[in-house]
């Protein structure tokens, strides 16, 4: 699972891979004690958002909570910069990222990097995606699992990413047997290519979403990290009224439009699988082949001798 996921990071974003920004085994066997106490207090130094959940009044919770650092009389805190937004790595053509691994069974992960999602394409971002794997009976599933048996399991979404800053991606995982993954592969994307959605899939899906919404509650001890991320997205309110109200108003028509020109981009693959297994000469054919080292993915480096 940690291969996987560090190679799917690295085709993703390359260089900027969370699992090459960790620190060297080097750097922590330097660490000093007190330098990380340090560290970890320096902190509080920082603007930052608190989030409670009790019976006490805002204003009550809002001085218990206040932090308070004062500099010549002054309450001052330090701006921790931008925060992370996702770009994804660039190139001009498909590319496959392959990392060996002697096992009967592959795991593939891709992505079609997309610029950011306009703010009223999200709701569609959500219909497409319940289309394509949102149940058993999603599109997806039903034809690289049950109708052909080319998967163990499949699925697709379309991440509008954190923030209206974020690149969008259309995302897929794919776990086959190791030597049906240029077939199962070549099957997705050809699914994915496809823009005359079923009407039939599209009503379940809406019906699916409108039980969703009426039915779904916040838990009280979860409404603060909701209202922390519909204010990263630059929502005003609460989101879902609006996107249950387009999503019931979208035709085929309106999704089908909105589900062309997401492969039109070059895809980003990873694969972690047995080399000799999974065909590279067929994979060829879908992108350049590009093998991996583990070593390349993690930003570990040598782990000291026992």
């Amino acid at each position: 699972a940690y291969l996987t996921a560090a190679l799917d990071a690295y085709a993703k974003y390359g260089e900027a891979s969370a699992w090459l920004r960790a620190p060297s085994n080097a750097t922590l066997a330097k660490a000093k004690p007190a330098a990380l106490r340090r560290l970890m207090m320096s902190v509080l130094d920082y603007k930052g958002r608190t989030l409670y959940f009790g019976p006490r009044a805002a204003d009550e919770a809002a001085t218990a909570l206040r932090r308070e650092k004062t500099s010549k009389g002054r309450t001052t805190f330090s701006d921790p910069g931008p925060a992370w937004t996702r770009t994804f790595r660039t190139v001009k053509a498909p590319t496959v990222f392959v990392l060996d691994k002697k096992s009967a069974k592959a795991s593939v992960r891709f992505a079609y990097p997309q610029p950011p999602l306009e703010r009223d394409a999200r709701p569609l971002a959500r219909l497409y995606t319940q289309v394509l794997s949102g149940n058993m009976s999603a599109l997806v599933f039903q034809e690289l699992r049950e109708s052909t048996g080319l998967a163990y399991s499949a699925s697709a979404r379309v991440s509008p990413g954190r923030t209206p800053k974020d690149a969008s991606a259309l995302f897929g995982v794919l776990n086959t047997q190791a030597d049906k993954t240029p077939e199962a592969v070549t099957r997705f994307l050809a699914l994915l290519e496809r823009t005359n959605l079923p009407e039939a899939r599209i009503a379940e899906a809406k019906e699916s979403l409108d039980h969703e919404f009426r039915s779904s509650r916040i838990d009280p001890r979860w409404l603060g990290y909701n209202v922390v991320a519909w204010s990263d997205l630059d929502e005003p309110d609460d989101p879902r009224p609006r996107a249950w109200a387009r999503i019931q108003a979208a035709d085929a028509e309106a999704l089908s439009a909105f589900a062309s020109g997401w492969t039109d981009v070059p895809v980003l693959f990873a694969i972690v699988g047995d080399r000799d297994r999974i065909g590279l000469d067929a994979l060829r054919k879908v992108g350049e082949v590009r093998e991996v080292k583990a070593e390349t993915l993690f930003g570990y480096g040598p782990f000291p001798a026992r």
